[in-house]
């Protein structure tokens, strides 16, 4: 998991197990422990990007950049 797609793409993953109608006692308890853990995990990974990009956004407005298109922001101050 490297990128918000792939955490996005894990939720989804986990998600279509959980609706898996085959799923039952042990093995579903299994899994709904396994989705707790993930989402926990998910939402530190989440706040964590929060911060990557408000810190980005805070140097991009002291350096000047505030209305300079993201994707010309340079890639050393988002990481």
């Amino acid at each position: 998991m490297n990128t918000p797609i792939d955490l996005n793409s894990i939720l989804f993953a986990q998600l279509d197990r959980l609706s898996n109608p085959d799923l039952k006692g042990d093995d579903l308890q299994a899994e709904i422990q396994k989705a707790g853990a993930v989402e926990k995990i998910s939402k530190q990974v989440i706040e964590n990007n929060n911060m990557r990009l408000s810190a980005a956004k805070l140097v991009a407005e002291h350096k000047g950049l505030k209305n300079v298109d993201p994707i010309e922001v340079p890639q050393n101050l988002i990481g």
